[in-house]
């Protein structure tokens, strides 16, 4: 005769385990969800803060593009106008060497 003890305890077994794992899934649910919340938010801030990053760059880099080109440009309380010249840095090397002094 056979015995089937040891199998059907091992079916207990795997249903108790399977109960477990339901229960705990459903008390994680909410907790993985706001992780993944949390995440969505970090991301959004990020990509925010490097937008208005971008935005300002481009602002300032118009400005000295206009001031460049000969007008005159507002920094806070002063007007700026640019001139643009060339240096010889280091002396003996002209400005066209490749290691010359471009500014």
């Amino acid at each position: 005769m056979t015995d089937h003890a040891a199998r059907v305890r091992a079916q207990l077994q795997r249903e108790a385990e399977q109960r477990d794992a339901e229960q705990l899934l459903d008390l994680a649910s909410p907790l993985i969800y706001t992780l993944y919340l949390a995440a969505f938010l970090a991301v959004l801030c990020i990509g925010v803060d490097g937008w208005q990053r971008y935005r300002d760059m481009a602002a300032a880099n118009e400005a000295l593009v206009q001031c460049i080109n000969g007008q005159r440009m507002k920094l806070g309380g002063a007007i700026l106008r640019c001139e643009i010249s060339e240096y010889n840095l280091v002396p003996g090397i002209p400005p066209s060497h490749p290691q010359g002094g471009r500014l």
